[in-house]
């Protein structure tokens, strides 16, 4: 039937694959705001961004995946190679999504291999910095979580050497009236040179903790290390994908 169709008619046909916009709606249906509406978007994150990172500005707000409109057509290109998968097809394909619709007076001799070359390119160009920018948070925040275990580490020894003060607790309960109660005397935590607490710097030497200052220390140390290993799994989630992207997008077998 579409061997039929005049070559106006099968143009309509495409456009309209081409201004589908119900992917858009779906999305937006499901919550998901990071879709970007320009496939040929790309990322302008400076290459070899260096730490500290603000990883809650930094780690999130990256160009997410679309799929371009025009690999709504591939289908029909496999279905029906010899009315959709022409070089009349891909020149009609270049002139909507990279000439705003202007004909050319010329067509290209091989406009299939022009147009996959200009969708390698803004490929590139989107997730090449992502991907570096993924690979500098994962390996920061992978160096991060080990500090965050080292100190956590340390913390445990340390509250294990603690001796108990009173060796026989039963003995309190003998105690009479008029017997003095023995003090209560704080416990003390001696913390070796080069832990790090929550100020950031390592201490240049050994230094006598309170219960209060350790527990605030370790409790720092644990909402990080849980944070930065968030980070690093997600991190490594992303560039697997990214990599898939870059290296799978507009393969020979997909057109």
């Amino acid at each position: 039937m579409f061997d039929l169709l005049p070559e106006e008619c099968l143009f309509i046909i495409i456009q309209y694959l081409l201004d589908d916009r119900s992917h858009f709606e779906q999305a937006q249906a499901v919550g998901n705001q990071n879709l970007q509406k320009r496939w040929k978007t790309v990322c302008k994150y400076p290459p070899n961004i260096t730490a500290p990172f603000n990883m809650l500005k930094l780690g999130h707000k990256m160009i997410g995946w679309e799929k371009a409109p025009f690999t709504r057509i591939i289908p029909l290109m496999k279905i029906m190679p010899c009315i959709f998968n022409t070089n009349t097809m891909w020149t009609y394909i270049i002139e909507q999504e990279f000439r705003k619709g202007k004909r050319y007076k010329r067509k290209p001799k091989n406009s299939k291999i022009t147009f996959k070359k200009k969708v390698q390119e803004i490929i590139q160009k989107r997730y090449i910095p992502i991907l570096v920018h993924e690979k500098e948070i994962s390996k920061y925040s992978h160096k991060e979580c080990i500090k965050h275990h080292k100190q956590l580490h340390i913390i445990q020894k340390t509250l294990q050497s603690v001796k108990p003060q009173i060796p026989d607790i039963s003995r309190l309960d003998d105690l009479d009236d008029n017997s003095p109660l023995p003090p209560i005397v704080p416990i003390r935590f001696k913390l070796p040179e080069g832990f790090i607490g929550r100020w950031g710097g390592p201490l240049q030497w050994e230094c006598i903790y309170d219960m209060h200052q350790l527990s605030n220390d370790m409790r720092f140390h644990e909402i990080n290390g849980t944070r930065y290993s968030k980070f690093y799994a997600q991190t490594k989630k992303n560039i697997c994908n990214f990599e898939n992207i870059i290296e799978k997008v507009m393969d020979e077998q997909d057109v």
